[in-house]
């Protein structure tokens, strides 16, 4: 589709040399003498590469046809990570080097959108308001400025809890197990080892729907779920298929 420069916002695709592009900033130029003309910072959408461009304002450019797809985040696995399409409840997997450098921010069952051009993802957007509970972090540098200011700092969410106590093998990592417990005198039921690891670990009463797959170094492979809360989610079902492999 055909537009005039002057029409060109941050977040437009163009379709600049037979390649897509990207729009990060515009601003319009009056110099002393001509017309003014816009100016373009872009970025190539495969290879990252950044550069401007100068239009008229009465020039044409070619913008890209853009179709959102509205998705939920499931998981990551390997290069890869997994959605399930709002209207259909499909599920797609793609690359994870579309979303590199914001794995972090992504949280089971949350709601993201695709931006397709050719039916191949041009775009993954992220919410504009991301909320994360900060678990630790670590203590200001003295001296530095407000401006300046940063500090590590570790978040969590349910699902995190769920595969530590995979990680840790012991589903009360908090309870002492030096105590023998009748029956339990022989074996602690707690301690998770490759006889006892699940196929299925699941946690009531949470706050949101997640759904995460966690493989292990000896080839297990645990589906991790967190049910939300009955009173708050009406409906709330979670079926899963398991089969012997």
């Amino acid at each position: 589709m055909k537009i005039n420069a002057n029409l060109i916002r941050v977040g437009n695709v163009l379709n600049h040399k037979k390649r897509m592009m990207e729009v990060l900033n515009t601003s319009t130029i009056k110099p002393g003498k001509g017309g003014a003309y816009i100016q373009v910072e872009m970025k190539d959408m495969k290879t990252g590469t950044k550069f401007n461009e100068r239009w008229r304002t009465s020039d044409s450019v070619e913008k890209a046809s853009v179709n959102e797809i509205d998705v939920t985040f499931l998981y990551i696995e390997n290069d890869s990570f997994t959605v399930m399409n709002n209207q259909t409840f499909e599920q797609m997997t793609y690359s994870s080097k579309l979303i590199s450098g914001k794995e972090k921010l992504l949280e089971d069952g949350m709601n993201i959108t695709l931006e397709m051009i050719d039916d191949e993802i041009s775009t993954v957007k992220f919410p504009k308001n991301i909320k994360v509970e900060i678990k630790t972090a670590d203590a200001v540098v003295k001296g530095q400025t407000a401006s300046s200011s940063f500090k590590n700092a570790l978040t969590t969410n349910e699902l995190d809890i769920l595969q530590r106590t995979l990680e840790w093998q012991h589903l009360a990592p908090t309870a002492p197990d030096t105590l023998a417990c009748y029956p339990f005198f022989k074996r602690d039921p707690f301690v998770l080892d490759d006889e006892s690891c699940p196929h299925v670990l699941f946690s009531g009463n949470m706050d949101s729907y997640g759904d995460r797959l966690v493989k292990g170094e000896n080839g297990q492979a645990v589906r991790l779920i967190t049910i939300p809360k009955f009173n708050e989610a009406y409906r709330s079902t979670v079926k899963t298929n398991i089969r012997e492999c």
